[in-house]
C-alpha cells in the first residue's frame, strides 16, 4: 500500500508540473522575440548572427550540443571580437531562431549546411571557432573544406577518442520526457548555470529569451536526432586530424591535475601534435561566457 501512495504522489506531481509546463509555454511562445538573419537553405531557414566590419577578417562560431540560442550567448564574445574580426554566428537547424529540418542529423548533414551558409554569405577564407560537439563537426569540415579555412578555434571541444573515456550516455526518452514533464524548467531555476547564461555580462531579457527557446527547444525533434547520432558521428572521425598547416588554438577549462586529466591528455594529442596551442582557462564547459575577454586578446595575438 504504502508503494502504490508513493507511486500515486509522483504520477499526481508529474500531472501538475507537466500541466503548468504546457500552460506555461502557450504563454512564453508569445514573448520570444526573434534576432539575426534567415539564410534559406534546403527549403527551411538558418538563422545567423553577425558583428563588426565586412572588411575585417571572418570568424564562423559553430555552438555545443543543446546551446538553446547560441546568437545570444555568444553575445559577450561576439562584441568582443568584432572590434577586429567580422564574426558570424552560425545555428543549426534546431536551434536559436533556425527552423528544425527533419533530416538526420549525421556530420554529413551537418557540415554541409554549415558550408551552404558560408557559401551564399560569399565567403571563401575564414576561421572556425567551435563548441563542445562542434569539435566533432569542425575535424569533418576541415578535411572536406581545408582550403578554405586559415584557422581554428577550439573551445573545451569534444575529441576523437573522447567516447571512449566517457561512454555514449545520450537517451533521447529521458531528455524528451524530462523537458514534457517541466523537469528541465524547475532544474534550470535551481541550477540555471547548467542550461544557460547566467552572469552580469548577460540583460535580463537575453536571459529571458534564451530561457524561452531552452523550455521550447530542449527536445525538439533535431536536437533528439542530433543525440541519437553522436556515436556514429564521433566514429566518422576518430582517424582525422587537424591540419598541420594552419594555425590552431584551444581553450580547455582547468582542472586540478592535468596530467591526469584526460581531456588534457586526448586535447594533447589532437592539438599540440598538429602544431596547436592550448590555453587552461578557469569556468565551466561553456568558457566563453566568463573568459569572453581574455580568449579575445588571445585570439587577436594569434591571428
Amino acid at each position: 500500500m504504502k508503494i502504490l501512495k508513493v507511486l500515486s504522489i509522483i504520477i499526481l506531481v508529474f500531472i501538475v508540473t507537466f500541466s503548468i509546463n504546457k500552460f506555461m509555454l502557450s504563454i512564453e511562445r508569445n514573448k520570444i522575440v526573434g534576432y539575426g538573419e534567415k539564410i534559406e537553405i534546403k527549403g527551411k531557414n538558418i538563422n545567423i548572427v553577425e558583428k563588426g566590419s565586412k572588411n575585417n577578417q571572418v570568424v564562423i562560431i559553430d555552438p555545443g550540443y543543446g546551446t538553446t540560442a547560441p546568437g545570444l550567448d555568444f553575445k559577450p564574445l561576439m562584441d568582443e571580437l568584432s572590434q577586429t574580426y567580422h564574426v558570424i554566428a552560425i545555428e543549426p537547424f534546431g536551434y536559436g531562431d533556425s527552423d528544425t529540418i527533419g533530416s538526420p542529423r549525421t556530420v554529413e548533414n551537418i557540415t554541409d549546411e554549415l558550408h551552404q551558409v558560408i557559401q551564399k554569405l560569399g565567403y571563401t577564407k575564414y576561421i572556425l571557432c567551435s563548441h563542445s560537439i562542434s569539435g566533432v563537426y569542425s575535424l569533418y569540415y576541415l578535411d572536406k573544406y581545408q582550403d578554405e579555412v586559415t584557422g581554428f578555434i577550439g573551445m573545451d571541444t569534444s575529441v576523437p577518442n573522447q567516447l571512449e573515456y566517457t561512454g555514449n550516455t545520450f537517451l533521447p526518452i529521458l531528455r524528451k520526457w524530462s523537458n514534457k514533464l517541466g523537469l528541465i524548467r524547475i532544474a534550470s531555476r535551481i541550477h540555471p548555470e547548467w542550461f544557460m547564461a547566467n552572469n552580469q555580462y548577460y540583460t535580463d531579457e537575453t536571459k529571458s529569451q534564451i530561457r524561452y527557446r531552452l523550455y521550447r527547444d530542449f527536445a525538439n525533434v533535431d536536437n533528439l536526432d542530433e543525440g541519437r547520432h553522436f556515436a556514429d558521428n564521433w566514429n566518422k572521425i576518430k582517424d582525422l586530424h587537424y591540419p598541420r598547416d594552419i594555425k590552431k588554438i584551444f581553450f580547455l577549462t582547468k582542472k586540478e591535475d592535468k596530467d591526469k586529466d584526460w581531456r588534457y591528455i586526448e586535447t594533447q594529442n589532437a592539438f599540440e601534435k598538429n602544431n596547436g596551442k592550448i590555453y587552461l582557462m578557469d569556468g565551466s564547459h561553456y568558457i566563453f561566457r566568463d573568459n569572453f575577454m581574455k580568449m579575445s586578446q588571445i585570439i587577436r595575438e594569434s591571428f
